[in-house]
């Protein structure tokens, strides 16, 4: 249902490539933190943006540290073309990136040709993505292969929203609580989409998948058009356990 969804808009979506979000505060005070706050620790890593659109993240990180590789998955062909397309316009040589279309409920290639990958990032992100997936056991699945994509001590930053319980109730047509499957929602990105109302459920959860160190902030209401009142950008800092890639550094 998200391909067919998202890939009519698929060429609209690339050649905009949600700059506008840029100019949220808390994009680089709060997803990109752990990057922007010291660019040297990640300095010859690895770096992965899962549901990665037409390459905006992919090409911030690269501007921002001297990694090794950043790469990109998404679930829409298209947009990982457009991703390439960016990355190569922005200057970067074609070894410095890589992008595959994923199969959805996974990191794994949709073609079968190339498996979820394992202790092969330092650094994972995602933005405006888990929360457009109201199926609970597909988000499960995205973050079990992120654990398993990051190697030993490797960290994940991951956007979400989050809704104060005492601010509004959820819209059971257009909300999903965090543990929902919601496999009959008719469509996505504000058609249906997720909204944490348990913080500690979410530390709960991807504890319980194997991740360590689990912390999360909430920020503003009004981030560049990604939410607004009663909603709030939530984003979740884990670790793969392991020597913290910042210590090894």
């Amino acid at each position: 249902m998200q391909r067919k969804f998202y890939d009519p808009a698929a060429q609209e979506l690339v050649s905009g490539n949600h700059v506008i979000h840029n100019d949220a505060a808390e994009y680089w005070g709060m997803i990109l933190k752990p990057v922007v706050r010291d660019p040297r620790v990640w300095r010859g890593k690895r770096a992965l943006d899962v549901a990665c659109g037409g390459g905006r993240n992919v090409a911030n990180l690269l501007r921002l540290a001297a990694w090794d590789r950043v790469d990109g998955c998404d679930l829409v062909a298209r947009h990982v073309e457009g991703a390439l397309a960016f990355v190569g316009r922005d200057g970067w040589d074609r070894s410095k990136f890589h992008a595959w279309q994923s199969a959805g409920a996974g990191l794994a290639a949709t073609d079968g040709r190339a498996p979820a990958p394992v202790d092969e990032y330092d650094f994972v992100m995602s933005t405006i993505a888990l929360q457009h997936i109201c199926v609970y056991v597909v988000r499960r699945g995205i973050l079990e292969d992120i654990l398993a994509a990051l190697r030993p001590g490797g960290l994940v930053s991951l956007q979400m929203v989050y809704r104060a319980p005492h601010e509004a109730p959820l819209d059971p047509a257009r909300h999903a609580p965090y543990d929902a499957n919601v496999f009959d929602a008719n469509g996505t990105n504000s058609d249906h989409d997720v909204r944490v109302t348990d913080l500690d459920r979410v530390v709960e959860d991807l504890e319980d998948i194997g991740f360590v160190d689990v912390e999360y902030e909430a920020g503003g209401w009004h981030l560049g058009y990604v939410v607004s009142y009663p909603d709030q950008w939530l984003i979740v800092y884990a670790r793969k356990p392991g020597p913290a890639t910042e210590q090894r550094a």
